[in-house]
Order: C-alpha cells, then structure tokens, then sequence
C-alpha cells in the first residue's frame, strides 16, 4: 500500500495496550542515503509534547490509523541523540528546495510517497511556491531521478521532454494537457 505525506499526517496512533488513541502523526524523518523513512513524529493527544517513533517499531499500518505494541518505543528526541539510535542524519524533506544536475530551482519537496509495508520513498512531489502558497503546477519525481539529498536540497536527475503536472506542452496535434496523457 503507497502512503504520501499529505494523507498520512494526523492519523491516530494506537497501542495495543490501549483502548484509546496516544498520538497523532505529525511529521516524518527520512534517511537521505537509503531513501527511507526512519521514524515518525507523533504529537501527543494528552500534552504538546512530540515524541519520535522509529518506524521498526510500526506493528500494522492502517488507512486511518498507526498501530505499535505500547507507549515505551516512543523516545523524546534528546533520548534519541543520546543513544545514538541512528548513525545516519535524517532530514525531513518537505520543504527542500530541488535542483537540477544544473543547480536550476526546479521547485520544493512538498510532498512524497512511501510503501507502508517496508518504508521506501518511492517519488516526491515538488511544486513553486508563490508567496506562501503552493502552485497548482505540480511535479512528480520517481525515486530514480533522485540523485543526492544534501542540506536542504534534493538533486535530481532530470529527464528529456519532462513537463510538470498541469502545464501543457505543444504536441503533434496541438496543446495536450500533462494530466490528460496519463
């Protein structure tokens, strides 16, 4: 089952050892060597408090819901820094600006997909951002394409012919609108 971002924020977090919700998702953190989500952030329904979730710690990945064995896998994140839980530097990625091999701003990461079963990023979402809103002009970039994640950009391998979701390309038989071809 493919999650984006988008649709996975503000799903309940139950344990089994509770009746009732613990948290919501409020965010996520992706290694930027392996392409996976590591953990989730979880605000907590009781206090302001957030915790951190380390997504091998997920027993069953529902449509509405998120479900772990009890409340003791969640970890502050000064409990995470530590114990050195990951050696590696997770980095949220919405909001990363992405370039092209060229350093040409392509947009920002405002949102990506993820295979629920073993937590994979499978494509990202980037769009312009006027003023503070998003475009309607959408991008989709499949794994693949992604080359490196740096310190707040995404590089990307771009393809020949590319056109963002939602704009229109002159084709044989006149303008075709992106969405419409696929």
């Amino acid at each position: 089952m493919q999650e984006s971002v988008a649709t996975s924020l503000g799903k309940a977090v139950f344990a089994f050892s509770a009746e009732m919700a613990i948290g919501i998702a409020a965010g996520f953190l992706v290694d930027p060597l392996s392409f996976k989500v590591r953990a989730l952030e979880v605000k907590s329904l009781i206090s302001d408090e957030r915790f951190l979730l380390n997504t091998e710690d997920v027993l069953d990945w529902k449509k509405d819901s998120v479900f772990i064995q009890n409340e003791e896998v969640l970890y502050t994140s000064a409990e995470i820094c530590r114990a050195g839980a990951w050696q590696t530097k997770v980095v949220k990625l919405i909001g990363f600006k992405v370039l092209n091999q060229a350093g040409v701003c392509l947009g920002w990461v405002k949102d990506f997909s993820f295979e629920a079963n073993n937590f994979l990023v499978t494509q990202l979402e980037s769009s312009h951002k006027r003023l503070i809103f998003w475009s309607t002009h959408s991008r989709l970039i499949p794994r693949r394409q992604i080359m490196k994640i740096t310190k707040e950009t995404v590089i990307i391998q771009e393809q020949i012919g590319e056109v963002p979701i939602g704009e229109e390309k002159l084709g044989i038989m006149g303008k075709i609108s992106i969405a419409e071809e696929a």
